[in-house]
């Protein structure tokens, strides 16, 4: 479509009517050609898509249509061999079309802006293409896009070949629409200039240095300039390297890399040697100053991109600096390490010093005099720090406890010096190294500055340590009483021994160097567990040959203070068990083991080192009742067992109370509904007092109390409820609380209201079943009165209801049938559920009995014979066929044979015979009866009859179709029979037998068919129909010769109409729009001569 772009012109205003009609036949012929052109060509070209962005589209600027200000995409895949890039295109000749694919010829750099527009629109190229780098790649926002492409038009609008001036014609019309019809495009351009113009770098300054001919200076004033030269841009990389024998002091490097700030950048630096320095900065510049110009053929307009960077635009820009000289010294000094021991046993103390020069000073070397090193006396004091870690400082604390000072010579970096005192002191030493240049002599000249390491240095300071002694006491503490199932654990306090060497526990260097709160030295305890006796607390002394060891655990103490024992494994067996702690060499770690004096032991079966496990006591019962005249009683039989076999003898020791004596039954009442559970004991009411027995082992049977009565309502019955006797014991420290729970059924004796069954039986909602297949029976059981929770059993069985027998499967079985259930609620209802063969029950009536059983015992029965909701009738069909042609007497009557539902008269059901003549007209008459009376009267039954061969195949008609039909039949008793007319074409049945099968439904459930082929009263047999007597026929007339018709004309084959062929798109598409368009141009032109002609005339 560009060429149509590039072409058309519309104007407006009133034309005569035969110049409107020209034009718009000349604008249909256009469009029809254009139409050719899309349709059949390459179809129409979109200059933009999501990857790009569509901007804004605004009137006026463009030779047709609008002009939209936005970026396109790049249709040319290379140019001149070399790829294009992603980069999005922007137009630079509003007035052309953009360029299609392969119109992109030529690419060339962009550097100069031409500013076409008005001064607050005005960009340089650097600019521009910082405004691109930061904003072209938000494609959603289509007024940036819009105010993008409105600035790349107003400073970089091309010439058109041919047309000077027109580029300025142009970006006038542009500015003039733009701030017509989109001020908002306008005030974001002029937004983008103020921001590009305060941040597109311009200018890089490399600044100027200070410090010429001395040991350190800096360079000043180095950053990147915009557009306005007095600010600065902050945030863009720069890295500036030194050449020649300096280093910044910043970096302690010749390089120092970072960024620029909002003003000029100042870096120190220092000589390292003697000589010229030079040094050069290098700003990254990742947004180009230039941009790329992709040139077109001439008929499409030019675009520039942000992409296809040249070389000339690097990323980075080199600006010199300039050179001067330095000056520079030697600085002696060196790195020491003082001698440590983890126990000083000699009060030796040891200090070495390596040599060393500043290699960050001049030229990091040491001075020579004529070929020599130059001399050095190095000076070592020992200063005594106390028990607490020395502070780093750069001098000597005043009042520093001097324990000795020596000085030793160098003659050059790498020596190792030693210096050696000693203390008699346990605490921290900490060495201090130095040069003092009034020291040296004659050679003082040649030493920069006195130099001295810093006072308290963790590698100059040796901590003097003692060994200890560990020991300790322990006490079990919240374990002192645990129940099975409790994993063992011992509480232990560790100390060093007061009587050993200074009675403390000695410690490592801290992180901080502190000598008193430095981490201990850590200390590995052994403690073993043991178990004494089921009954007895243990006697302090040895360990005795009948205790059992447990367990041993090893537990760290990082210092003195409590440290906890624990099983791995928790204890099942109840008792009495202690606790011994020791500290053995073999469990400490070799490198803390000098620091320890290993060996020693507690005591066997201390008080504070003794558990008891109690034992888990458990009460079993069994509530019964007592009757008499006064009433029901309850009682309980009880048995207690798990407690220690002395309880409750046990008075105390070792730090354990004395056993409890007693225990207590209580008797509680949960009124009928009210659910016994836990949660609800506190509801229930307590019945009589409470019994107390002994916290025993032992059977207490039939425990009860004269108040352990049930209650009665006023006639004297005893309320429906759920008695519960609890048993709780309230423990000790050798036996575990106990309380029993109200839902234990053993311990419960529930009143109940008597139960009552109700029952339904159906097949599929209905009384009656059919005779044929699996039958399913179901049986819906309510019940009232049951115990929710309870298991309960209904037993179902199929009776005869005349007799009362039970019925039977062909095995013999009795038909019955059993669900058990729980019932969440007293009321409620159950399904038992029958599998029967309806064959055997064909005819016959069932009735279903119920037996509601708990716990083996019969506590409710339903098994009324005669319940009409519990029986179901099986249906039996009885059916005859018969001849039902007319005889001559049905003739003479005027009545036909048949009967019932093809609504004659009969009623004395099939009156003929079973054998029939094998005629086309053949009648078979089927009497079809319900023989159990299941029918009911006015329902509209469907019965279904077929013709059958013997062998199961089925009859067919002259049509080749079986021989079937299907009547309705209403009834007017429930044992009416229904009498079916069935006519067919039999000539072809001479000599063959024939059965009728039935199907009796009721909607569309099957409830009775008939399908014995052996039946012999649904069997007719065919016979050939007698001949009739022949009779000489008459002579006939003489009968004309007739002329035989003529034949008619062969009629040729038809072919069908090919199915039309789908219309598609492209090409034919395009034809037919093409014909279309042309057909009705032709026909105005036609009708417009047509008129001309006319009016001529006229």
């Amino acid at each position: 479509m560009k060429g149509l772009v590039s072409t058309m012109a519309i104007t407006t205003g009133p034309k005569s009517t035969p110049h409107v009609i020209r034009v718009f036949l000349a604008f249909l012929m256009v469009f029809a050609l254009a139409g050719a052109g899309l349709f059949g060509g390459a179809g129409a070209r979109a200059d933009w898509d999501h990857s790009v962005g569509r901007g804004i589209e605004i009137k006026g600027v463009n030779i047709v249509g609008h002009l939209r200000l936005g970026p396109h995409y790049a249709e040319t895949q290379s140019i001149n061999g070399v790829a294009v890039e992603g980069y999005p295109i922007w137009c630079i000749q509003a007035k052309y079309a953009d360029p299609g694919p392969g119109e992109m010829v030529d690419i060339t750099t962009l550097t100069e802006s031409r500013a076409l527009g008005p001064g607050e629109l005005q960009l340089s190229t650097p600019q521009m293409a910082w405004l691109l780098n930061r904003y072209e790649g938000n494609t959603t926002d289509d007024l940036n896009l819009a105010a993008l492409s409105y600035l790349i038009h107003v400073n970089f609008e091309k010439e058109y070949p041919g047309r000077p001036g027109r580029a300025q014609e142009t970006v006038n019309e542009l500015v003039q629409a733009v701030r017509t019809q989109r001020p908002d495009i306008e005030e974001r351009a002029q937004s983008y200039v103020r921001e590009a113009r305060a941040s597109a770098a311009v200018g890089y300054v490399s600044g100027i240095v200070e410090g010429e001919g001395e040991r350190s200076g800096a360079i000043r004033g180095i950053g990147v300039h915009p557009d306005d030269s007095e600010a600065w841009l902050p945030g863009i990389p720069v890295v500036i390297t030194l050449t020649g024998p300096a280093v910044f002091d910043a970096s302690g490097s010749t390089t120092w890399s970072g960024v620029t700030d909002s003003k000029p950048l100042e870096l120190a630096w220092s000589a390292t040697g003697n000589g010229q320095v030079s040094y050069t900065a290098v700003f990254d510049t990742p947004v180009r100053t230039t941009l790329t110009i992709f040139g077109a053929d001439g008929t499409v307009q030019d675009t520039i991109t942000y992409g296809h960077r040249p070389v000339s635009d690097p990323l980075t820009r080199k600006v010199p600096g300039r050179t001067w000289e330095v000056i520079y010294d030697f600085q002696p000094l060196g790195t020491s390490k003082v001698s440590t021991r983890p126990i000083n046993t000699d009060g030796v103390i040891r200090d070495t010093l390596t040599t060393a020069v500043k290699e960050d000073y001049g030229d990091g070397k040491w001075s020579q005099v004529k070929g020599e090193n130059v001399p050095v006396t190095y000076r070592a004091t020992a200063y005594w720090a106390g028990r607490t870690s020395p502070q780093r400082s750069d001098i000597v604390p005043e009042g520093a406890e001097v324990l000795g000072s020596v000085t030793v010579q160098a003659n050059g970096p790498g020596q190792t010096l030693t210096a050696e005192l000693s203390t008699p002191k346990r605490g921290f030493v900490t060495w201090v190294w130095e040069v003092r240049k009034n020291e040296q002599g004659e050679n003082s000249r040649y030493i920069h500055a006195d130099w001295a390491d810093h006072y308290g240095l963790p590698e100059e300071t040796s901590r003097e340590e003692f060994p200890f002694r560990p020991l300790g006491v322990s006490h079990v503490a919240d374990a002192k009483v645990v129940d099975t199932g409790t994993v063992l654990s011992d509480t232990f306090v560790a100390r060093a021994d007061e009587n050993f060497r200074d009675g403390e526990w000695s410690r490592r260097p801290g992180t901080n160097g502190s000598f008193e709160d430095g981490p201990f030295i850590p200390v590995t305890y052994r403690a073993t567990a043991w178990y004494v006796s089921p009954t007895a607390v243990p006697e302090p002394g040895v360990v005795p040959a009948s205790s059992e060891k447990i367990g041993s655990v090893t537990v760290v103490a990082e210092g003195p203070g409590p440290i906890r024992a624990e099983l791995s494994e928790p204890v099942s067996k109840p008792g009495m068990y202690t606790w011994v702690w020791e500290v053995l060499a073999e469990d400490q770690p070799a490198e803390f083991l000098p620091w320890i004096e290993a060996g020693w032991s507690d005591t066997f079966g201390l008080a504070d080192e003794t558990t008891s496990v109690r034992y888990p006591g458990k009460i079993d019962s069994a509530l019964s009742i007592r009757q008499t005249k006064s009433g029901t009683y309850l009682v309980d039989d009880v048995w207690v067992s798990g407690l220690p076999a002395n309880h409750p003898d046990f008075t105390g020791g070792a730090g354990f109370g004395a056993d409890t004596q007693t225990l207590t039954h209580t008797l509680l009442f949960f009124p009928e509904g009210q659910a016994v559970t836990d949660e609800n004991r506190a509801a229930a009411r307590q019945i009589g007092q409470p019994v107390v027995l002994p916290a025993r082992n032992g059977f207490y049977p039939s425990v009860g109390d004269p108040s352990w009565i049930m209650e009665q309502d006023e006639a004297g019955e005893n309320l429906p409820g759920t008695y519960v006797v609890v048993s709780d014991f309230a423990g000790d420290d050798r036996a575990a609380p106990l309380a029993t729970s109200v839902t234990d059924v053993t311990e419960q004796f529930t009143v109940t209201r008597e139960p009552s069954l109700h029952t339904t039986m159906h097949h599929e909602d209905t009384h009656i079943a059919p005779n044929t297949g699996t039958v399913t029976l179901v049986d819906t059981v309510s019940y009232q009165h049951l115990i929710p929770g309870k298991e309960y059993e209904v037993h179902g069985a199929l009776l005869d209801p005349a007799s009362g027998q039970p019925l039977r499967d062909t095995s013999g079985s009795e038909l019955t049938s059993t669900s058990r259930f729980v019932p969440e609620h007293p009321n409620g209802s159950v399904e038992v559920v029958f599998e029967v063969d309806a064959a055997t029950l064909a005819g016959t009536k069932v009735v279903a009995t119920e037996t509601l059983r708990q716990d083996g015992r019969d506590i409710a029965v339903h098994a009324d014979l005669k319940d009409t909701n519990q029986t179901v009738t099986f249906t039996r069909l009885a059916t005859r066929a018969r001849d039902g042609a007319p005889s001559a007497a049905d003739h003479a009557s005027g009545k036909d044979g048949s009967a019932g539902i093809d609504g004659t008269e009969g009623t004395n059901g099939a009156g003929g015979d079973q054998i029939l003549s094998a005629t086309a007209d053949a009648v078979i008459t089927d009497e079809v009866c319900e023989l159990s009376g299941a029918l009911i009267p006015g329902e509209t039954y469907r019965i279904e009859t077929a013709a059958m061969f013997p062998d199961g195949t089925p009859v067919l008609g002259k049509d080749g179709t079986p021989v079937r039909k299907v009547s309705d039949f209403v009834p007017g008793s429930p044992s009416e029979c229904a009498r079916i007319k069935l006519d067919f074409d039999a000539s072809a049945l001479a000599g063959r037998e024939v059965v009728l099968f039935e199907w009796v439904y009721l909607g569309d459930r099957l409830i009775s068919e008939h399908t014995d082929p052996l039946d012999s009263e649904q069997t007719v047999r065919f016979e050939e129909p007698p001949v009739p007597p022949t009779t000489p026929p008459a002579t006939p007339p003489a009968t004309p010769p007739t002329t035989p018709p003529a034949t008619p004309p062969a009629t040729p084959p038809v072919t069908p109409p090919a199915p039309p062929e789908l219309q598609r798109t492209g090409a034919a598409l395009a034809g037919w729009l093409l014909a279309g368009l042309t057909a009705l141009a032709g026909g105005l032109t036609l009708r417009y001569r047509a008129n001309s002609r006319s009016s001529a005339t006229r």
